[in-house]
């Protein structure tokens, strides 16, 4: 997807965030947004584990279980009644769960992956916000100059 296909989209979005969330008088909105960026940092920084000098397991979070919530993990549906059978010394019908076909799990997702996405959202909310969303296709960077010369 280009560039300014995502800006236009995190425009639409803002548009119907606005409408749901009304301003309220003297909010300053664009500073709200720069923090909220500042904490979507921090916690890309906590799934990808670079800077945690401290622990064995630096490794990024891009993989995590997703557990079924309607069996707890457990594929049973009636999982609610063996907890009762156990503590009551019964046994129970195992009946395999609807939303997640028995296997306890509903699929993985990327922590890192989305702490990426909503850290990009946040860049092109407030892109939009100071007009930083023209795309120049033919840039022609400038040399660079230290005071003895270009490079």
């Amino acid at each position: 997807m280009n560039i300014k296909k995502l800006f236009e989209l995190q425009k639409q979005l803002d548009l119907r965030i606005e409408k749901e969330h009304p301003r309220k008088p003297g909010e300053d909105r664009l500073a709200k947004k720069i923090l909220a960026l500042m904490v979507e940092l921090g916690e890309l920084a906590n799934e990808a584990r670079f800077f945690k000098y401290w622990s064995h397991d630096q490794a990024p979070r891009t993989k995590i279980e997703y557990i079924c919530p309607t069996c707890n993990g457990t594929g049973d549906e009636n999982y609610d009644s063996y907890i009762d059978d156990l503590e009551g010394g019964y046994t129970h019908e195992v009946i395999n769960c609807e939303d997640c076909g028995g296997t306890g799990t509903l699929g993985y997702k990327n922590p890192l992956l989305e702490e990426y996405v909503d850290c990009l959202h946040f860049i092109l909310s407030i892109g939009n916000d100071i007009n930083m969303n023209e795309v120049y296709e033919d840039y022609e960077p400038k040399p660079l100059y230290f005071g003895d010369g270009d490079i």
